[in-house]
């Protein structure tokens, strides 16, 4: 067998882009191998069929979601944790040129009604879902987040925040308006 003369991991991050862009459906294997300038039966051959690929590319996103070390900063209180979060979430959107999440869009293409793909993204979001409970329960305790606030269910309450942004994006809301929906939103804290 003869070595790969590609970095499998720097061509997922390639993938992500392209199916960001162009969504399940939307993605042809030319498009692949064109966008990641590897032959198509190195794609198969590392990793398997295109649902394979986009599957893992979802894994790789969810991964890779900077804004959720935000979530994690022990020198902010947990509300600052969370408005940072939210700021970086709202500003990454708005780079021009940003294709958008790749799970969100996952969900809104066709390729959600395959269950592997909505499993997929379930488990991923997991971890973003997690991490901000353990923010509000730190938040909680700092007092910087009031202690009516439920960490389990204000974590729901925020998760969904944070796909709504992730959708208004998609549909090209305005960053203003989008960083009042978060100011709005995070006065369930008090």
């Amino acid at each position: 067998m003869r070595p790969k003369n590609f970095c499998p991991e720097q061509c997922l991050g390639k993938a992500v882009e392209v199916f960001c862009r162009l969504g399940f459906e939307g993605t042809s294997f030319s498009d692949l191998t064109t966008a990641l300038g590897v032959n198509r039966q190195s794609l198969y051959d590392t990793y398997g069929d295109k649902l394979s690929l986009y599957l893992r590319c979802i894994e790789v996103a969810a991964e890779s979601f900077q804004p959720r070390q935000q979530l994690t900063r022990e020198d902010l209180s947990g509300r600052q944790s969370l408005e940072n979060f939210f700021e970086a979430v709202v500003s990454e959107g708005a780079l021009p040129g940003n294709p958008g999440c790749l799970l969100t869009n996952a969900l809104l293409d066709k390729a959600a009604s395959q269950p592997e793909v909505a499993a997929t993204v379930r488990r991923c979001s997991a971890l973003t879902r997690q991490t901000m409970e353990r923010c509000v329960q730190r938040g909680v305790e700092d007092g910087s987040i009031s202690r009516r606030c439920e960490p389990s269910s204000t974590a729901d309450a925020l998760f969904n925040l944070l796909a709504g942004l992730r959708v208004s994006h998609r549909a090209g809301q305005e960053v203003a308006q989008m960083r009042q929906i978060v100011r709005v939103s995070l006065r369930m804290l008090d």
